[in-house]
């Protein structure tokens, strides 16, 4: 995408969104891609380039990829149901692994509540889980998760990343 078609881009940056062949097969984990756009493109403007350009990138490990609140975060509002802790995994996870892969230093006083949700096909986040974990949280307390290596992905495989532990007061 150029101009504003999309908030990531504008007149000099191209932006690119890559869903791989389609929604149902997604770009691979853990793949070198490279990209190449031939001369013969041009602009809006209509200049065109003289000389092919070439990059590569290599896409991430299936595992944790945004936590709320986020890592260090000092005055968090964390408010049980309403603002749960939420861990977002780029894939979608066996529910059941992640249950006893959850670990809370200090412990609340309350049991910890640990549901998993896949997120729709609609969703940005299509493909992943999202994790939500709710107790009563004390208030300026420095708390510290850590989510054990035992998380599996629903088709039984390892994620990268883990153990992977994040802290929030």
């Amino acid at each position: 995408f150029m101009s504003r078609e999309v908030p990531e881009s504008d007149y000099d940056l191209l932006f690119m969104k890559i869903r791989g062949n389609s929604r149902k097969i997604p770009a691979e984990f853990e793949t070198l891609y490279t990209v190449t756009i031939d001369p013969g493109c041009e602009d809006f403007e209509g200049n065109k380039m003289i000389e092919p350009f070439e990059f590569s990138f290599k896409t991430a490990g299936v595992g944790v990829v945004k936590t709320r609140p986020a890592d260090g975060e000092e005055n968090a509002l964390v408010v049980s149901v309403v603002r749960p802790v939420m861990i977002y995994f780029n894939t979608r996870i066996d529910h059941k692994s992640i249950k006893n892969a959850v670990r809370v230093t200090p412990r609340t006083g309350s049991s910890l509540q640990i549901h998993s949700q896949d997120l729709p096909s609609t969703a940005s986040e299509s493909g992943w889980t999202v994790t939500y974990i709710d107790t009563r949280w004390n208030p300026d307390t420095l708390y510290r998760i850590r989510i054990g290596s035992s998380v599996k992905t629903s088709s039984g495989k390892s994620l990268a990343g883990l153990p992977y532990e994040f802290s929030f007061r």
